[in-house]
């Protein structure tokens, strides 16, 4: 099978997953979250400068979550835009944005009851995008994976209406694709089939070696009613990607947001 195909049985799968959580009958829980979190970017991309350019951004997160049977499904569509600079720009022209399409799915490996354990897997599509015209105004830079991963989540009922969450997860592996370190063509073709064809292009069977990503979120939840909470949550990212035809890549973000909980 090729890479491209592995593809899209991943976002096919992350597809048909959501249909059957948003519309399955008869569960134990269901929940739909909205997530807000200003987020401060750090980025370094070797193939042009290797300085990092930084800044506020912003990401928005959406969940849909099923619980039955000890068993958390969750599809999570995620969406970030951040304009970063470096120490020696004096203004702003660089654009850095990511995709991710997301499902888990985790057994819950203690009964009901105070505190609650999960574990389990991930598959997940990956993209994420950015362009320097200040460094280099002919091509476009991204960092996209396409994989499987570990995931844990820690529940602890701190009262009848407040709850403690923390989380977990690591990618172990799947497929990168990163643009070439030198590329011979002077400008990039800025078109919609151009984009897809890029950030599908020169993939790459890898792990920790070449793929390493390490992501943790904890936050509190208040119940407001009984169909309705809100929670406040602190997310941490850090990942390193490379491959042998290009240079490493580095992202470091740290968000605090607001969470919607239907």
């Amino acid at each position: 099978m090729s890479c491209k195909k592995t593809i899209k049985l991943i976002l096919f799968f992350i597809f048909i997953v959501i249909g059957k959580i948003i519309f399955a009958q008869n569960n134990v829980k269901n929940n739909f979250i909205i997530s807000l979190q200003p987020t401060y970017y750090q980025i370094k991309e070797n193939n042009i400068n290797g300085l990092v350019h930084a800044n506020i951004g912003y990401k928005l997160d959406l969940y849909f979550e099923k619980y039955k049977n000890r068993l958390l499904n969750t599809i999570s569509i995620s969406g970030s835009y951040m304009r970063p600079k470096t120490k020696y720009e004096n203004s702003i022209s660089s654009v850095f944005a990511g995709i991710k399409l997301q499902y888990d799915l985790l057994y819950q490996i203690n009964q009901l009851g105070k505190q609650n354990i999960f574990v389990g897997g991930l598959i997940k599509a990956d993209y994420k995008l950015a362009f320097f015209p200040s460094w280099d105004d002919s091509h476009l830079y991204w960092a996209n994976f396409f994989g499987f991963g570990l995931k844990s989540k820690f529940e602890k009922n701190i009262n009848d209406n407040k709850t403690f969450i923390c989380s977990v997860e690591i990618p172990i592996l799947g497929l990168v694709s990163r643009p070439e370190t030198y590329r011979y063509y002077k400008i990039e073709e800025v078109s919609f089939k151009n984009l897809i064809s890029k950030n599908h292009s020169q993939l790459k069977l890898s792990t920790f070696n070449n793929y390493f990503e390490a992501n943790a979120a904890l936050g509190i939840n208040y119940k407001i009613t009984n169909k309705f909470a809100v929670g406040f949550q602190y997310n941490i990212e850090f990942a390193r990607i490379k491959t042998n035809y290009s240079q490493p890549f580095f992202v470091l973000q740290q968000g605090l947001g607001l969470k919607l909980i239907f």
